[in-house]
């Protein structure tokens, strides 16, 4: 009994050469929404020290984020 969705993974499923543009696509969209988070944390990061804790976090994702990019774009 089919509920239609492998039909629908079955016509979204990229081929390898759009993956990974895709993917380096997506990477660098969420690392620009991170550098927009994370100027609004720097700017409330002196009125609380969770903020500041978070946004410190968060450089490390962005970082490990832009390396990860880094990387895709060197296979391509």
């Amino acid at each position: 009994m089919s509920t239609g969705n492998t039909t629908a993974r079955s016509h979204l499923t990229p081929t390898p050469a759009s993956t990974s543009l895709d993917l380096s696509s997506a990477l660098n969209r969420l690392s620009a929404s991170l550098s927009s988070i994370l100027f609004l944390l720097e700017v409330q990061s002196d009125h609380s020290e969770e903020i500041h804790g978070t946004h410190c976090l968060l450089v490390m994702v962005k970082s490990q984020l832009d390396q990860l990019s880094a990387e895709v774009c060197l296979v391509d």
